[in-house]
Parts: C-alpha cells; sequence; structure tokens
C-alpha cells in the first residue's frame, strides 16, 4: 500500500472527501455534515468537527437534521472543482 505524508491512499481520499464536503456546505451556507458525527460511548463530537460561525455543536446538529436536504441540487462537478479551488 502506498504510503502519502504519514497516510496510507485510502486514508487520504477519505480526508479529501470529508474536507470536500464540509467545503461544499459552508459555500452554500449549509449545516456542515459532520457535526452529526459523534463519539457512540460519550455522544460528543469530536475535535475535527467544523461548525458554522455563531453555532454551537448542539445547534449545528439541530441545523443539520432540520435542513430539507431532499430539497436541494446536488453539486455539478464545475460547482464543487471551484469549492475545492478556492480551499487548496
Amino acid at each position: 500500500m502506498d504510503i502519502i505524508f504519514g497516510f496510507n491512499k485510502c486514508q487520504k481520499n477519505q480526508l479529501f472527501t470529508r474536507r470536500l464536503k464540509t467545503a461544499v456546505c459552508r459555500t452554500k451556507h449549509l449545516p456542515t455534515l459532520n457535526a452529526i458525527v459523534v463519539n457512540q460511548a460519550t455522544g460528543e463530537r469530536g475535535k475535527d468537527v467544523v461548525l458554522r460561525a455563531g453555532f454551537s455543536p448542539k445547534e449545528e446538529r439541530r441545523a443539520v437534521m432540520e435542513e430539507d436536504w431532499f430539497a436541494l441540487r446536488i453539486p455539478t462537478t464545475g460547482t464543487v472543482r471551484k469549492v475545492w479551488e478556492s480551499v487548496k
């Protein structure tokens, strides 16, 4: 397995995907999806969770659950490319 900067290829792809999803949410002023990921034992979020300015973790989780995600269009390849270029 290739190791790149201390991460194997699978881990690097997971980090890339997580960062891109968060960037798309923030660009579109949507709740950040990673806010709903919590530790099973403690029920608390991890230290890497990105929150929108002015939102507590609890408020962000509530906003994720209340958002009508089915009403949104899936981002086009062009949109994803623009977002990725802006956060590189």
